[in-house]
C-alpha cells in the first residue's frame, strides 16, 4: 500500500467485479497517494451511473471511483423492484427492501476485500438505500476504511439479522460521516442524528472521525444548494481520512 509521497503506481481499477458489471472513474490528475477508491452506493430504484457527476468530482480530487449495481436494480433487474411497488403492507415491502441490503452488503464486502488484496484503501459512499449499505458494511467483517451515509438510517433490521442501531461497538474507529435532511419524510433524520449521538462516547479516542451535518431546510430530494455542499463534505472527508 502507498502512503503520501510515495511513488507507486496506482492499482487498475477493475471494470467487473463477481461477473457483475462496475462502472469506473478514474482520477483526472495524480495524487501522492495512488491507492484510494471511493465506492459510490445509489439509492432505490437508481443504478450504478446515477450518481456518475459526484463520481467525476470525487475523479477531481484525485480518487479513482467505482459504482454497482444493487442486485434487481439497472442491468441486474429481476423483477424485484416490480414486485416491491405491488406489495401493499410495509412489513412485505420491508422484507424485499432490506433483503437487497443483505445481498449488497455481502457483495460489497467481498468488493473491498478484491480492492484491499490490490493494495488500496477504500471508502464507501451511500446515498439513501446506498446509505443503508454503508451502515450495513460498518457491521460486518471486512468494513470500509471511511464511509460517508447520506439521507438514510441505522435504524432497521434484516432477514440476514444485521442491526446497525444495535451494535454500535462494531463502527469505531472507522471514520464515519453522516449527512440528514430535516423535511426528508422517506427516510426522517431522528434516526441517524439520534445514533451519531449514541456513538459519540465510543469515538472518545478519535472524535475527529465522527461527523455529522445536518440541513434542516431539505427533504429526501436535497435542495440543490444542499447537495453540492453534501458532496463538497464527503470529498473534504475522503481527502482527510481515506
Amino acid at each position: 500500500m502507498s502512503h503520501p509521497g510515495s511513488t507507486a503506481s496506482r492499482p487498475t481499477l477493475p471494470q467487473e467485479f463477481a461477473g457483475r458489471p462496475l462502472f469506473a472513474v478514474s482520477p483526472t490528475h495524480p495524487m501522492p497517494a495512488p491507492d484510494r477508491v471511493v465506492i459510490v452506493a445509489h439509492g432505490l430504484t437508481a443504478h450504478r451511473r446515477t450518481h456518475e457527476p459526484e463520481m467525476l468530482g470525487l475523479a477531481q480530487l484525485g480518487f479513482s471511483v467505482l459504482a454497482a449495481d444493487a442486485p434487481g436494480h439497472g442491468d441486474r433487474d429481476d423483477g424485484r423492484l416490480a414486485a416491491l411497488g405491488r406489495e401493499p403492507g410495509d412489513t412485505a415491502r420491508s422484507r424485499i427492501f432490506l433483503g437487497i441490503i443483505d445481498e449488497w452488503a455481502a457483495e460489497t464486502e467481498a468488493l473491498i476485500g478484491h480492492l484491499r488484496s490490490l493494495g488500496c484503501r477504500v471508502g464507501l459512499a451511500g446515498v439513501s438505500m446506498g446509505g443503508f449499505l454503508t451502515y450495513a458494511t460498518l457491521t460486518g467483517d471486512t468494513r470500509p476504511d471511511a464511509t460517508a451515509a447520506i439521507i438514510s438510517s441505522p435504524a432497521w433490521e434484516s432477514p440476514a439479522g444485521r442491526a446497525p442501531h444495535r451494535s454500535p461497538d462494531r463502527f469505531p474507529p472507522v471514520p464515519l460521516l453522516t449527512v440528514t435532511a430535516g423535511l426528508d419524510e422517506t427516510v426522517p433524520p431522528d434516526p441517524a442524528r439520534a445514533f451519531a449521538e449514541r456513538l459519540r462516547p465510543l469515538y472518545a479516542d478519535c472524535p475527529d472521525r465522527l461527523h455529522a451535518v445536518h440541513f434542516p431546510d431539505s427533504g429526501h430530494m436535497m435542495r440543490q444548494e444542499d447537495w453540492q455542499a453534501t458532496w463538497v463534505e464527503v470529498g473534504t472527508w475522503f481527502l482527510r481520512h481515506l
